[in-house]
């Protein structure tokens, strides 16, 4: 194909009085004519050609042409800017400025719309494809993204790919995006299909909302539009001086949840109001419903001058159907930066829960692999790095390919310049430390129940936990907090309601290892007096607790 490039380039280049062709709009007529078929199609095609009289020099310059744009699409007349779109990801910049990637550039056109594929990093850790969308004539919106990409290999198995959302590129005209994958050939080299699917665009809206922050009861909203269908708000005041505000939403159609992203967002005197530590934009509750939960300073937020919003994304325009290409992708340019080290060393002294099994380094990414000794279970540090020549890399927790449910990753992305080998000292620093823990399933007794406010303080793992609980709408409010430091907070509790247990619906969760351990739940339609709560399991934290285990040598 370069040969075929080259002399293609020095023909165009003694011909000084033709026309620079117009590629994309040769590839539409070509394909509203039929001609991007087999080889009697081809055949055809040269036949017309040769019978107008053309020129021949000419003739084989345009066949030259067709077979460029069937076998690999127009090279070198699109220049991309990958720089905006790969932050964070060091280690693919880093095979990009080395030249490492395996250059594809295909496009697809469907709808008016052409992907094109410019480049694919692939090693032993994992495969990142690189890639520009033209809309044609589709309306440019703020959003575009495709509902999934995924490989589908030889024996028909598909890898779901994780996708970073698309970034207009103002120098190329295009919005660029990149998709990485867990998959990676077995061996050097393998044939897959990569398959976009279901082009979106959205566009962002707003709608005013008049929230009431003074009182605790649950207002509701009516949206119906959009594919949304109702908003419930409810104000939560801590005794910080922070208001929480949690809100629901419902929609009509379910697939909106993928994409609309709904949230109610705080102005005040036109501003927004800047959120504090602990809000969530992103959960799904026990039905469905889309959750968010705002953290504001109550003095921010408590006099007239502010105003709710509720913000989402709106679906302007869908293309249904697959951009698919064949693809032939390679690690072995890869290979020589790549090597394995076996580590079977535990995470922690003494305890054989976690064991570090193996290191994988290689031009882009370092990849750690362990075993836990109970399925699903989570690393106990909430902070992980690698110590290596003087840097120290942020960690990323991962599922294997094979999602196996005792095993996992922790992934370092490689920055350019570092240098290492067999000999480099490797160590992994943990910091931070989270343990679960179950409950003793001791019941908590909640008596008087009513619309008043109350609380009653029990242990739970040694530690002072207060309940606070109180009903409003007919619905019953537990919340629980411990202001003693190293507890961690609730996972999850629940009460009992015609002899078995009733776990009721978790609005709040903080358990991630911050200063917030607050947990609130709402038991619907309670009608009782007095209610026994049952711990399940909780957490304790270890902020200053830190552990290294040297890797290598």
């Amino acid at each position: 194909m370069k040969s075929v490039e080259d002399a293609l380039k020095l023909c165009l280049n003694n011909d000084h009085g033709m026309e620079y062709p117009d590629f994309a709009s040769m590839w539409e007529r070509m394909e509203q004519a039929g001609h991007t078929g087999d080889s009697d199609s081809k055949r055809a095609r040269g036949r017309s050609v040769q019978r107008q009289g053309r020129n021949l020099r000419k003739s084989v310059v345009a066949l030259s042409l067709a077979a460029l744009l069937a076998a690999a699409p127009v090279y070198a007349a699109i220049q991309v800017d990958w720089n905006g779109l790969l932050h964070g990801k060091s280690g693919i910049q880093a095979a990009l400025s080395e030249h490492l990637g395996q250059e594809l550039e295909q496009s697809v056109t469907r709808d008016g719309v052409t992907l094109t594929l410019h480049t694919a990093v692939v090693d032993e850790n994992r495969t990142v494809i690189l890639y520009s969308l033209n809309p044609g004539e589709h309306n440019r919106a703020e959003f575009m993204k495709f509902k999934g990409i995924s490989l589908r290999d030889e024996q028909g198995n598909l890898s779901e790919g994780i996708l970073r959302d698309m970034v207009w590129d103002a120098g190329s005209g295009r919005y660029t995006g990149y998709v990485e994958s867990n998959w990676t050939p077995e061996g050097d080299t393998a044939k897959v299909e990569f398959i976009a699917r279901d082009l979106q665009s959205f566009t962002r809206q707003e709608q005013v909302l008049e929230v009431d922050n003074t009182t605790g009861e649950t207002q509701s909203f009516n949206i119906a539009q959009d594919d949304l269908q109702a908003l419930h708000v409810q104000m939560f005041p801590r005794e910080d001086n922070r208001l929480l505000v949690y809100s629901e939403i419902t929609f009509e159609q379910e697939e909106a949840a993928a994409w609309a992203k709904p949230q109610v967002v705080a102005y005040r005197d036109g501003a927004v109001v800047k959120e504090l530590t602990g809000s969530l934009q992103v959960r799904r509750g026990d039905n469905g419903e889309y959750i968010s939960q705002q953290f504001y300073r109550h003095s921010d937020v408590s006099d007239q001058s502010t105003a709710y919003r509720l913000q989402y994304m709106k679906e302007e325009e869908r293309l249904d159907g697959k951009w698919s290409f064949d693809l032939n992708l390679s690690k072995k340019q890869m290979n020589t930066g790549t090597a394995k080290y076996a580590l079977n060393k535990p995470l922690e002294t003494g305890s054989d829960d976690i064991t570090l099994e193996q290191m994988v380094v290689t031009p882009t990414q370092i990849r750690i692999s362990y075993r836990t000794r109970e399925a699903y279970a989570h690393l106990p540090y909430e902070k992980l790095t690698l110590e290596v020549q003087g840097m120290s890399l942020q960690g990323e927790l991962w599922s294997t390919a094979e999602r196996d449910p005792n095993k996992g990753a922790i992934r370092f992305e490689r920055p350019s310049g570092l240098v290492m080998n067999g000999k480099t000292p490797v160590t992994l620093t943990g910091k931070y430390k989270i343990t679960n823990h179950k409950g003793e399933r001791t019941p908590i007794r909640l008596t008087a129940i009513s619309g008043k406010r109350q609380s009653v303080t029990s242990q739970v793992g040694g530690y002072p936990v207060v309940w606070i609980y109180y009903t409003l709408d007919g619905d019953l409010y537990v919340e629980t907090g411990s202001q003693t430091p190293g507890f961690g907070g609730i996972v999850s509790f629940e009460t009992t309601r015609n002899n078995s247990y009733f776990a009721g619906e978790t609005l709040i969760a903080n358990y991630s290892g911050d200063d917030d351990n607050t947990a609130i739940k709402r038991y619907e339609g309670y009608e009782q007096t007095k209610a026994s709560m049952y711990v399940s399991r909780y957490i304790t934290v270890e902020p200053d607790q830190m552990i290294q285990v040297q890797l290598l040598p």
